[in-house]
Order: C-alpha cells, then sequence, then structure tokens
C-alpha cells in the first residue's frame, strides 16, 4: 500500500510538471507580434477649444507597432481593437507640435502584461492654428446673359453668410461670389445658389475642410419685371393771360420705363 502511494503521488507530481510545461510552453507562451495601422487618438481636444484654439492637421494618424505579450493577449490585438493616445491638452498656443503617444489595449488585456517592442514612430506631428470666427460674409452676385426682350431686374435680394475655421484661412475671405445666368429670363428668380469664396482681389480661394460655413448654398431672390416705354407728354392749362399758344415746352427724358403687370401695362 505504501509503495502505492508513492506511485500515486509521483505520478500525480509528473502530471502537474507536465500540465505546467504544456500550459507554459504550447498554450500561453509569450511572443511577438507585428501590428500594422494602429490609430492614434488624440484626446483634449475640446481643451484646446477653451483655449480658442483648434487641432487643423494630424487628426488621422496611424502607427505600425511589434508587441510582446502572452500569446493568448496577443490574439485579441488588432489595428481595430488596439489604439495608441496623444494627448494636446497642455497646448496652449498655435504651431507645430510632435507628440509622443502611449498604447491603448481593449479591455481583455491588461496594458501592463503587453510591451511595445519596435514602432515606426515614436511620435506624430500636429499642427494647431488660432481659431477664428467671422459672420455676415457679403455675397456678391454676378449676372450672365440677356433677359428677355421687354423685361429688367430689379434690386436682388441675398443671404449673408457666416464661417469659422484657421485664422489664418478665415481671414483670407473677403466675400463670397454667386453666379446667375439670366440668358432668356422672363420671370422672378427665388431659390438656393452655390457659391465660392474670393479674397480681396477676387481670386477664387481653394480652403481646407476645417473651414465651416453657416451653409452650402445662399437663398436668392431676383425680381424680373415687365418694362414697357411711355412717352412723356405736357398738358398745358391756360392762365394769367397765357395760353398754350404762347409757351414752348421741352421734356426731358422724353419717355420713361415703367414696370407692372401685362393688363397695368397695356
Amino acid at each position: 500500500m505504501q509503495k502505492h502511494k508513492i506511485l500515486a503521488f509521483l505520478l500525480a507530481l509528473f502530471v502537474s510538471i507536465g500540465l505546467w510545461v504544456y500550459a507554459v510552453t504550447v498554450v500561453n507562451p509569450d511572443g511577438r507580434a507585428d501590428i500594422k495601422g494602429v490609430r492614434v487618438r488624440l484626446v483634449g481636444v475640446t481643451d484646446l477649444q477653451s483655449k480658442n484654439l483648434m487641432l487643423t492637421e494630424g487628426a488621422e494618424q496611424y502607427v505600425n507597432v511589434t508587441i510582446s505579450g502572452r500569446r493568448s493577449d496577443l490574439k485579441e490585438l488588432n489595428s481595430s481593437s488596439l489604439e495608441a493616445i496623444a494627448d494636446v491638452s497642455n497646448i496652449d498656443a498655435p504651431g507645430e507640435y510632435d507628440l509622443s503617444w502611449t498604447l491603448d489595449p481593449p479591455s481583455t488585456v491588461a496594458s501592463g502584461d503587453i510591451k511595445l517592442v519596435d514602432t515606426n514612430s515614436n511620435k506624430i506631428t500636429v499642427k494647431v492654428s488660432e481659431y477664428k470666427e467671422r459672420p455676415g460674409i457679403p455675397v456678391v452676385v454676378e449676372y450672365s446673359g440677356t433677359l428677355a426682350e421687354g423685361y429688367l431686374r430689379d434690386t436682388e435680394t441675398v443671404s449673408t453668410l457666416s464661417v469659422s475655421g484657421p485664422s489664418e484661412e478665415v481671414n483670407l475671405i473677403d466675400h463670397a461670389v454667386v453666379k446667375v445666368d439670366l440668358e432668356g429670363a422672363s420671370t422672378s428668380v427665388d431659390a438656393d445658389y452655390p457659391y465660392t469664396f474670393v479674397d480681396a482681389d477676387g481670386v477664387e480661394l481653394t480652403l481646407s475642410a476645417n473651414v465651416k460655413a453657416s451653409t452650402e448654398t445662399v437663398h436668392l431672390s431676383v425680381p424680373i419685371l415687365r418694362y414697357k416705354q411711355v412717352e412723356l407728354s405736357v398738358k398745358l392749362i391756360d392762365g394769367g393771360g397765357a395760353t398754350a399758344d404762347d409757351t414752348e415746352c421741352t421734356i426731358d427724358p422724353k419717355t420713361i420705363i415703367v414696370t407692372g403687370s401685362e393688363e397695368a401695362l397695356a
């Protein structure tokens, strides 16, 4: 019986050691994983806004990493589950900044259980600009084409624009331009039109996506009126001893233009 107990003990010991060796060397050994395209998530962006700053370059960046850790943990990591984090909250002036980043694994993997072995970039570069808002950007309408015979264009009504974004771009804007073709038009215009921003010299601007406008179109109303040329005449009333025969009368201008409905003009 004593021999059987010793043999059972030794067998259990060897089985335990075997299971431990299997778990360490086969089930969950340490290893390495190369992960490409890990997104760098920026934190502290709202802090920039409170300082009248905004991020203008570097919002979307990715790094390639080599990570070591238990294979069971490495299986949980890929370019979708793993992120890198960089903090921009300490930036307090416009300029370009090189920022370090740290890995942020998913909740199923403890950050202390993995280690960064290598990367293609230890830092990322971001650009921060002064934030500016400009309300009441004027809109200039440029017309082309000839109206239908007997019609004229009255004064238009057009909405204004507000823009916001990096001050270096917003400051370039002088006004917006809307182009309208009135060739053959005989009815009033009341519609939304696209526009372009131009500088003080009238050169069209190419602005970045960081510049935001209050609306993508402007509403334009242009009255197109029927008109008629009417000759002027003078009706003289005799009086004070004078008559029409004693008077020489000239009219300047000899005609006027009046607008109105077809019935009224007729």
